[in-house]
């Protein structure tokens, strides 16, 4: 395993996706904090990085102990140093009973069902994107396929207007350098005044909607009641916010990432198109393989025992999900990617109270987006290229990768 360029055990922005070698050898970095210290205080950040998927599995279910609050967080760490720079999140940076409330409001326009019921439009949105390719020898999968995409249906699903799709997309990718832990104050002047935009059009449509509902997801958030419960006007246009952010760069970079995988891998692509069964099980190797979250916080509420470390009230966990989904403890040869894979649930889509609400939507999205692509391409190969990988800590994906269909 080589470990340049650094001589010493990683801290600070070198386990950031600002750092070139962690962010193009990641998985050298993690296997290296996983064996040496699997609960690795980072000393400059104030975090204790945590790569071992039980722990992790372990940490997820006890939100008791270890939650998304923020507040609690002892002076000088992450949790009052990062987390606090956009404000509360609506659900995600609540627990206990608000986020039981916030959850079981929001949770019934996600269900399944739902999501199933997206897919003829999912399917035509996709159908049309890949008709545009077809006679082309080359062209960017990310920008002609995997960015749309998750734009179109999501800003379909909110009832955001076509003509503003392009500018949501900008600051979605602007947003998300808001979680830079060493970000410039340039940089986080943009971040801000992308949060602002998009608070801003989200209250204007909640306004809208309450005066003239139509038949889309913020008129159904703004009207569902449960046990006499109703979300606010301000509580519907956070999570607006939170869905139009995870909607479009999470869903971008995990079908971009998993085309790659199955590009790199071209035994596994011919598996699957020889046997399209295996569709599911593809998409959940392609889950764990490349994630697009690589990282999440939770935040010690009492002082706890992490893999046998003690750790105090008030401290940061970040919970390394490309950690935990690459263990050799849970999965045998972590780092190949084989879409018959057998072993333990993986964590792309987060644990616990906090599991990811989109996981049905994301699913489909990945199926219906692959489905169709081997369909339309019998010849599909990565070009030759420098694949270069996004420098926006927290997440992971690619600028652009182009495909040959000939």
């Amino acid at each position: 395993m080589s470990k340049a360029p650094h001589t010493q055990l990683p801290e600070g922005n070198q386990l950031t996706a600002q750092d070139e070698h962690y962010r193009n050898h990641m998985h050298d970095v993690l296997d290296l904090l996983r064996e040496v210290a699997p609960v690795y205080k980072d000393n400059v950040f104030q975090r204790y990085v945590v790569t071992k998927h039980d722990a992790i599995t372990k940490i997820f279910r006890n939100s008791t102990v270890c939650g998304r609050d923020w507040e609690v967080a002892a002076e000088g760490t992450w949790g009052k140093t990062v987390s606090p720079r956009n404000g509360k999140f609506g659900m995600v940076d609540e627990d206990g009973d608000k986020h039981k409330r916030l959850r079981g409001l929001v949770s019934k326009t996600f269900t399944a069902k739902a999501a199933l019921a997206l897919k003829p439009k999912l399917d035509q949105i996709a159908d049309d994107l890949i008709a545009r390719l077809k006679d082309r020898e080359s062209f960017d999968f990310i920008r002609e396929l995997a960015a749309p995409l998750p734009t179109i249906i999501m800003a379909e699903v909110l009832g955001v207007e076509k003509k503003d799709q392009e500018k949501f997309k900008r600051w979605s990718e602007e947003w998300v350098y808001i979680c830079d832990p060493d970000i410039s104050p340039e940089m986080l002047t943009v971040a801000r005044e992308a949060n602002a935009n998009l608070e801003n059009y989200f209250a204007e449509t909640v306004k809208a909607r309450l005066a003239e509902p139509k038949d889309d997801l913020i008129s159904r958030l703004l009207h569902e009641v449960d046990e006499g419960n109703k979300l606010t006007p301000i509580e519907v246009a956070t999570i607006c916010l939170q869905l139009i952010v995870a909607g479009n760069i999470t869903s971008t970079d995990l079908i971009g990432n998993g085309l790659v995988a199955l590009l790199q891998n071209p035994e596994q692509l011919e598996k699957l198109r020889a046997h399209p069964e295996l569709m599911d099980k593809a998409v959940e190797e392609m889950l764990r393989f490349d994630a697009p979250v690589t990282e999440i916080p939770r935040f010690c509420y009492e002082a706890v025992e992490v893999s046998g470390q003690k750790i105090d009230k008030g401290q940061t966990l970040t919970l390394s999900l490309t950690g935990g989904n690459h263990d050799p403890a849970a999965y045998k040869c972590p780092h190949k990617f084989d879409i018959e894979r057998e072993g333990p649930a993986h964590h792309a889509f987060g644990g616990g109270i906090h599991y990811c609400l989109g996981v049905h939507l994301a699913r489909i999205e990945i199926s219906v987006t692959f489905t169709k692509l081997l369909n339309a391409f019998p010849v599909l190969k990565l070009a030759e290229q420098k694949l270069e990988r996004k420098a926006v800590p927290t997440f992971s994906g690619y600028k652009r990768v182009m495909v040959t269909t000939r």
